[in-house]
């Protein structure tokens, strides 16, 4: 071998042309049958793919073939091999040898930098190796061994950053799923996976994505307790090399995988708080070198920036979310209002004349009963007026200092006799809590709604209603997730929790639960749950429902402690009787059937009228 060939070789051109140039100056030096450079396939890493086979004519067309019984399984676990004569009497049940009479092989393996097989170079001949030939033969593969290593290593490199760019072409959850599938099949292990660290709940973690033999999985939300990350706080990364079961017994997802061995690098956002772990589990113990893998940072850095983006898309659609419900929630208001406001003038005009007629008809029995039902239907629908205000937020409450737990125990002793029997009523009223300011009817609207729906949930079952009361502090990040949180401040609250073992509801029911004339029931107006939103919204308090097919449903009621900032007002003093017979009243209104009504019966009254 001449020194201008090797110096020809060493500055070939990189990648598979450099591995042609390799072949064929081994093949033509040497005087060999054939010559090849193959790399390491198929699920289990157990075949061999040939990038270039060079024979005394030129190249030849690649192939692929079973490591099992072949002298290239012993080349990939042990090292550099040679069978200077009579390889295929050792090796009968090779194709490759058999079909081109080989009596000689020399081989070397080809590693990473991490010590992972990638493939092998081999040497066959149809004669015997001289002791000289295969010393030469030898010593020169050793001396590429590192370069073709090197062009095998880079193009696993590439093919897996192809199949990260393959996988990142999936749309919206998909990717994740795909970038899992892509570091399983690349890593040739079990199971892939990328978990959240749960927000606001650093004891619990979410798997995002979850590849379990190249299968996509469901997620799901566990707690850390008993699990490989119960330990980890601020660390990179986590290695467990073998018998991972026993260390974590009580781990059944685990033991469902068949886990021996287990790895995880942390993930990121822009400022370096941590996020979660992207990893691998594997079912044999995983090799050492899989810890200094690069490809498992390039996967930790692109799944950071997914799931940033993804959280990005999920905070947009909440809030557009939101807005939606709080503009739906203010035309609504607007329309009840008006209804509402438009229509108890006719009712006050309808009760007013009603009152008349009373007086008029004295001693007629039966019209006097027929207008005492005008006077009673009137009055149900003035009712339903005044919910439909509160809803709107143009009713006016009335504050004063009270007690939540005083409040809930007297209704609660009040409800317990109407209730039916198979519902038990359970308190757990927290000491120690302090006054708030709030309307005391409309206070009261809102328990007796919680607790008598709670009850119907049960349907006539035997069932549970909890009434529990608790104070709490709410940060900016907490009245983002609450129902009317954009009218609240960040501070102390007092919790008034409704929670029932009923029925539950799904979530489609859960979004309209508040929509006045909305109801499931087969006698109701569909206006107490949105009258109860009018008065929180006067309070500035908010809610959180959380419910559960099957299982029951929980209504949590945050109440400000502080005083709201308008001053209280003091109740109307009521007008004094009139000594004089002689007054003279102004009524003035803007519907001209409250004024003749009003004006009517103060006359009647005795007094002067004017309108206006």
């Amino acid at each position: 071998m001449d020194e201008g060939s090797l110096l020809e070789g060493l500055t070939a051109s990189s990648g598979i042309p450099y591995l042609r140039w390799y072949l064929e100056y081994l093949v033509k030096s040497l005087g060999l049958r054939q010559a090849f450079i193959g790399e390491l396939s198929g699920q289990d890493l157990d075949s061999i793919r040939t990038l270039c086979v060079q024979g005394p004519q030129g190249l030849i067309p690649n192939f692929e073939y079973s490591l099992a019984d072949t002298p290239c399984r012993e080349v990939l676990e042990q090292n550099t091999c040679a069978w200077p004569s009579r390889v295929q009497e050792l090796f009968p049940e090779d194709p490759l040898l058999v079909d081109l009479g080989i009596e000689s092989y020399l081989a070397v393996p080809l590693h990473d930098k991490s010590s992972r097989p990638l493939g092998l170079v081999a040497l066959l001949d149809d004669k015997p190796m001289s002791a000289r030939l295969s010393s030469i033969a030898r010593e020169t593969l050793l001396l590429f061994q590192p370069r073709c290593a090197a062009v095998l290593e880079h193009r696993r490199l590439v093919s897996d950053m192809e199949r990260v760019l393959e996988a990142e072409n999936a749309k919206g959850a998909d990717r994740l799923g795909e970038l899992c599938r892509a570091l399983a099949r690349t890593l040739s292990v079990k199971v892939a996976f990328v978990v959240r660290i749960l927000p606001g709940d650093p004891g619990k973690f979410e798997s995002l994505a979850l590849s379990i033999d190249g299968g996509h999985q469901s997620t799901a939300v566990r707690s850390r307790e008993g699990t490989p990350f119960q330990d980890l706080a601020d660390h990179r990364h986590f290695y467990i090399e073998s018998r991972v079961r026993s260390l974590y017994p009580e781990d059944e997802f685990l033991e469902s995988v068949d886990a021996e061995s287990v790895y995880g690098v942390q993930f990121t956002d822009a400022k370096e708080r941590a996020l979660g772990y992207v990893g691998v589990i594997s079912d044999r113990p995983l090799d050492p070198g899989i810890v200094n893998q690069p490809l498992f940072g390039f996967f930790s850095r692109r799944i950071a920036a997914e799931l940033e983006r993804h959280q990005d898309e999920e905070a947009r659609r909440d809030a557009e979310k939101k807005l939606n419900a709080v503009q739906r929630m203010e035309s609504l208001g607007v329309l009840a209002g008006g209804i509402a406001h438009d229509f108890n003038n006719l009712l006050t005009s309808i009760l007013g004349n009603a009152e008349l007629a009373r007086g008029d008809l004295a001693g007629q029995a039966l019209a006097l009963t027929h207008l005492a039902e005008i006077e009673v239907a009137s009055r149900k629908a003035a009712d339903l007026c005044r919910q439909m205000l509160i809803y709107s937020g143009k009713s006016r409450l009335e504050r004063q200092r009270l007690s939540l737990n005083t409040l809930i125990s007297e209704i609660g002793s009040l409800l317990e006799v109407s209730l039916s029997k198979k519902c038990q009523l359970e308190m757990d009223l927290a000491e120690g809590l302090s006054a708030i300011e709030a309307d005391s009817a409309g206070l009261q609207q809102v328990i007796l709604n919680l607790i008598q729906n709670a009850a119907e949930s049960l349907e006539g079952r035997v069932g549970r209603v909890k009434i529990r009361t608790e104070q709490t502090h709410l940060r900016e990040e907490d009245l983002k997730a609450m129902i009317l949180g954009d009218s609240m401040e960040p501070g102390c609250y007092q919790v008034l929790e409704v929670e029932d073992d009923g029925k539950g509801m799904p979530p489609d029911l859960l979004a309209r639960i508040f929509d006045p004339f909305f109801t499931t029931k087969e006698e109701g107006h569909g206006l107490g749950l949105a009258a109860m939103l009018g008065i929180l919204r006067g309070h500035k308090a908010g809610a959180l429902v959380s419910s559960w097919p099957g299982q029951g449903t929980r209504f949590q009621v945050f109440l400000p402690t502080k005083a709201a900032a308008e001053p209280l007002k003091e109740n109307p003093k009521m007008l004094k009787e009139q000594e004089t017979a002689t007054s003279r009243i102004l009524v003035v209104d803007d519907e001209s059937s409250v004024r003749d009504v009003a004006a009517q019966a103060l006359k009647l009254a005795g007094h002067e009228v004017q309108t206006a």
